[in-house]
């Protein structure tokens, strides 16, 4: 573990990104992961980054990564981290680089005055789930997670009328 740090990650290693997206994708039965290169470069290196990643390296190579961005809660009034992703390479794994990233993420949500990190969590990843677990997360029991996608999406936007919001 002492040869082990999280960094930033850098615009040259977008395409080393994108291919552990995909191993992550595949792992949590994703059928087809869109995100490309053009994607990830716009969300992490714009003026106003979507999101942050970290990369996860261990003796020089890059064992995983970390992605996270921010969000405000409503009922405590205080910026929480939300962690997209977290992925360790399978050769990696059971290193103790998974419970580093969680521990340097939250120094990050520390620093930044959050009162806490949220995740989505596949519910029947027994093994991601006992990690989380072993970090001191809790399942959130009384929330449902609810997305809006396309047709529906679209169809919902086009009721509305907001004036000048860009």
């Amino acid at each position: 573990m002492s040869d082990s740090l999280l960094r930033e990650l850098r615009r040259d290693e977008l395409p080393q990104l994108l291919t552990m997206l995909h191993a992550l994708g595949q792992s949590e039965g994703v059928p087809k992961v869109a995100t490309s290169l053009d994607h990830l470069e716009q969300a992490l290196f714009s003026p106003q980054p979507a999101a942050w990643c970290l990369l996860l390296v261990e003796q020089g190579a890059v064992a995983g990564f970390l992605i996270y961005s921010w969000k405000w809660a409503t009922f405590t009034g205080i910026a929480e981290l939300y962690m997209q992703a977290l992925y360790v390479d399978p050769t990696f794994r059971r290193r103790g680089l998974a419970r580093a990233a969680m521990a340097g993420l939250a120094q990050i949500a520390l620093a930044r005055g959050c009162s806490r990190m949220e995740w989505l969590a596949v519910r029947d990843n027994a093994m991601s789930n006992g990690f989380y677990d072993a970090c001191g997360a809790i399942r959130v029991e009384h929330m449902a997670v609810r997305r809006l996608t396309m047709p529906a999406l679209a169809e919902l936007a086009a009721e509305a009328y907001i004036e000048d919001m860009q």
